[in-house]
């Protein structure tokens, strides 16, 4: 059976005929993978309720190229797993940061480098046996993919510390 490495996380997945995001660039099986974790979270409030950190992981692990939007989607989602990780804040209260962010660093947000391969990925949380493991291996992907970006921390950290 033959694989893909994903442009953005870096990890090998089976191809499959399905339609990516428009501009995250993440390969076909990564994107199915996620789906299915979605369509999971969607269908039952147990597993919804790490929701924001599942976008947050998705995104900041496919940072794809340099041009404004993803540079916002980037910078934004590593603001919402900052606020998790690094300040405690609930995943479902992080949302309301997001929009204060994108309206007031607007003109701040520059392409960042720097992200390293995180540990793992979203096929992990596809072994969860019940929402409670669900929502451990959410965070445990969410923790990953923020540590992945740990040269921006203290970029990341200062526009939080701005927001609260």
């Amino acid at each position: 059976m033959s694989s893909e490495t994903c442009p953005g996380c870096r990890f090998e997945f089976v191809p499959v005929q399905i339609r990516t995001h428009e501009y995250l660039e993440a390969c076909s099986g990564y994107w199915d993978a996620y789906t299915r974790v979605l369509a999971k979270e969607y269908s039952d409030p147990a597993y919804f309720e790490v929701h924001r950190v599942t976008v947050d992981a998705y995104a900041a692990s496919h940072p794809g190229r340099s041009e404004p939007r993803i540079i916002q989607s980037i910078k934004l989602h590593l603001i919402g797993l900052c606020m998790v990780f690094e300040f405690g804040k609930d995943p479902n209260s992080s949302t309301p940061y997001l929009q204060l962010a994108k309206d007031k660093f607007q003109s701040d947000f520059q392409w960042l480098q720097g992200q390293k391969k995180a540990e793992v990925c979203v096929s992990r949380v596809l072994l969860s046996k019940d929402a409670k493991s669900h929502q451990e291996l959410v965070l445990d992907w969410g923790q990953t993919v923020w540590q992945s970006w740990s040269d921006t921390h203290a970029l990341i950290r200062s526009y939080c510390e701005n927001l609260l």
